[in-house]
C-alpha cells in the first residue's frame, strides 16, 4: 500500500503586528509589472518608536547635538525664538547742522602764551649769494586780529620783482621769482621767447617751410627697404614740435616712393638659436610703426613679391615658401586697404608657380587695395615677365583701380 504523506502543520493563530504583518503569508503580485507587492507598501508606520526616513525633517526641529543619545527616537523640537523689536528712532532735529557744530579732525592746538599770541613769526628763505631789497606786503587785517587764516582760505600775496642790481639797504631783500616752466607759460599765455624781435622757423611763410621740408625729407631715388642706403632723412626734425611734425610728415610720406622687396637675410631673436628669414617682416614693422594716419599719407609704393629661398627657410616645404602663403604680406595688404589712400602702386610677381585664381586668400586681400593707377608690369632689373595668369591680371586691374580718380594728373 502507498504511504500517505503526513499532513502539513497548521500555522498557529497569532495577532497581527506592525513588525510581522497579519497572518496572511501569501505573496501577491502586481498585475501590470509582475513584481511582488510588499504588505506595508504605501503605509505609514503606526509605531511611534520607529522614525520614517522619507519624511522631510526640518533642521530647526531637530534636537541639538548636546542632547543625550540614551533617549528614545522621539526628537524634541525647540520653539522658534521671537525677534526682539528694534528700538524706536529718535526725533529728527529740524535745525540744520552748521559747519561750526561739526567736530574738527585736526589735532587740538596747544594753548599759546600771551607773548606768542601777540607776535607773528615770518620765515624767509634767501638764496645763497643773493643781494637786493626784499619787500613783504602783509595784510593789516591779519595784524589786527593777531592770528592767521587757515591755509585753505589764505590768499597769495602778489610778488613784485625788484631790480637785483641795486644794493641791499637795511633788512629789505628782493627775491627774484623763479622762471616759469613751459607748461605754466602756455597756461597763462605768456610768451616763451627771450627776444620777441627774433624770427623762428614757425614764423617763416608756408612756402619757405615746404622748401626746407623737401630738401630734408624728399629723395630722388626710391626709399628701398631691400637696400636701405637713403634712409637718413633728418627725421629728428619731426620731434621738435607738433606743428613741424604735422607739416613735415605729409612731405616725407607723400612725396617719396617706397619700395618693398623680400629680405633674404636671416636673423633670430636673442632667446632663439635658429635663424629665420626676414622676408616681409620689415614692411610689416614699418607700417605698424608709422600708424594708420601716416599710412593714409602714402601715395606711391612698389612691391615685388618673390618666394623664399630653400637655403634660408629649411624649416618650410615648397608650398610654404610661396609668397601667397606669407602671413606678413597678407597683413600688410589689409593695412593698406583699410587706411591707405594710394595714388599709384606697382606690383610684380616672381614666384616658382604662376599666380592663379585658386589662390583665394591672397587675391582677396590684394583686391581690397584701391589706387588711381595700378601697374602689374615687371621691374626694370628683371628680364622675364611676371608669373600671373592673364585672367587674374585683368580681374585685379578692374577691382583695384578706382573708377573715380582721387588725385588730379599733374
Amino acid at each position: 500500500m502507498a504511504r500517505k504523506a503526513p499532513p502539513k502543520p497548521k500555522a498557529s493563530a497569532r495577532k497581527p503586528s506592525p513588525e510581522l504583518g497579519d497572518d496572511d503569508r501569501q505573496i501577491r503580485y502586481n498585475a501590470r509589472t509582475g513584481r511582488p507587492i510588499r504588505d506595508n507598501a504605501g503605509r505609514k508606520s503606526l509605531n511611534p518608536a520607529y522614525l520614517d526616513t522619507t519624511e522631510v525633517v526640518d533642521d530647526e526641529g531637530l534636537e541639538s547635538e548636546s542632547g543625550s543619545e540614551d533617549e528614545e527616537g522621539v526628537r524634541k523640537k525647540h520653539p522658534k525664538r521671537k525677534r526682539t523689536p528694534s528700538p524706536p528712532l529718535p526725533d529728527v532735529d529740524t535745525q540744520p547742522l552748521y559747519p561750526e557744530d561739526v567736530p574738527s579732525r585736526e589735532p587740538t592746538p596747544h594753548p599759546l602764551d600771551d607773548e606768542e599770541a601777540s607776535s607773528i613769526n615770518l620765515t624767509v628763505n634767501v638764496p645763497k649769494g643773493f643781494s637786493g631789497p626784499l619787500v613783504l606786503k602783509i595784510d593789516r587785517d591779519l595784524l589786527a586780529h593777531g592770528q592767521s587764516e587757515p591755509p585753505s582760505k589764505r590768499q597769495r600775496l602778489p610778488s613784485t620783482r625788484v631790480n637785483s642790481s641795486k644794493p641791499s639797504t637795511g633788512n629789505n631783500i628782493s627775491v627774484a621769482p623763479r622762471k616759469a616752466s613751459l607748461r605754466q607759460r602756455e597756461r597763462f599765455g605768456s610768451s616763451t621767447r627771450e627776444d620777441p624781435t627774433k624770427k623762428t622757423f614757425a614764423d617763416l611763410p608756408a612756402e619757405l617751410r615746404n622748401q626746407v621740408y623737401r630738401l630734408l625729407f624728399v629723395t630722388k631715388d626710391d626709399v628701398d627697404f631691400g637696400r636701405p642706403t637713403n634712409f637718413s632723412r633728418s627725421g629728428a626734425l619731426l620731434r621738435t614740435c607738433k606743428q613741424i611734425y604735422n607739416e613735415g610728415r605729409s612731405v616725407l610720406y607723400s612725396e617719396n616712393k617706397f619700395a618693398f622687396i623680400r629680405n633674404t637675410r636671416s636673423r633670430a631673436p636673442y632667446w632663439s638659436s635658429q635663424d629665420r628669414e626676414i622676408g616681409y617682416q620689415d614692411m610689416r614693422v614699418f607700417l605698424n610703426s608709422i600708424g594708420p594716419t601716416n599710412i593714409s599719407l602714402l601715395r606711391s609704393i612698389s612691391i615685388m613679391l618673390t618666394d623664399a629661398s630653400p637655403s634660408s627657410t629649411p624649416y618650410l616645404d615648397h608650398e610654404g615658401r610661396r609668397f601667397v602663403r606669407d602671413e606678413h604680406i597678407i597683413y600688410c595688404f589689409r593695412q593698406l586697404s583699410r587706411h591707405g589712400k594710394l595714388k599709384e602702386i606697382d606690383l610684380s610677381f616672381y614666384g616658382r608657380k604662376c599666380l592663379t585664381r585658386t589662390d583665394y586668400r591672397f587675391l582677396d586681400a590684394l583686391r581690397e587695395i584701391k589706387a588711381d593707377e595700378v601697374r602689374l608690369e615687371p621691374l626694370e632689373r628683371h628680364w622675364y615677365p611676371t608669373k600671373v595668369d592673364w585672367a587674374v591680371k585683368i580681374s585685379l586691374l578692374d577691382s583695384m583701380e578706382r573708377s573715380t580718380k582721387m588725385y588730379k594728373k599733374e
